[in-house]
């Protein structure tokens, strides 16, 4: 099973530093585990999409959890 994680970064920004207007720039850190990067068709210079690999419950029903970390520096904002 597979989760899809979009984030659009603009809204990041604007969230930390407010709407500035320009488009947002942004790089991505070293310390980012999902495997394979961005989706390059589906994501764009705003918003990123990754695709998080799901193992199936256990049998006995249980979840194991998954943690991903995503690290971004956003660039040119003062």
């Amino acid at each position: 099973m597979t989760l899809d994680v979009v984030e659009n970064l603009r809204y990041v920004r604007n969230e930390i530093i407010g709407n500035t207007g320009r488009d947002v720039q942004w790089e991505l850190g070293k310390v980012t585990t999902f495997d394979g990067g961005p989706d390059k068709e589906k994501s764009t210079f705003e918003k990123l999409m990754f695709h998080a690999k799901l193992p199936a419950r256990s049998a006995d029903g249980k979840a194991e959890k998954i943690v991903h970390k995503l690290q971004v520096t956003l660039k040119n904002e003062w």
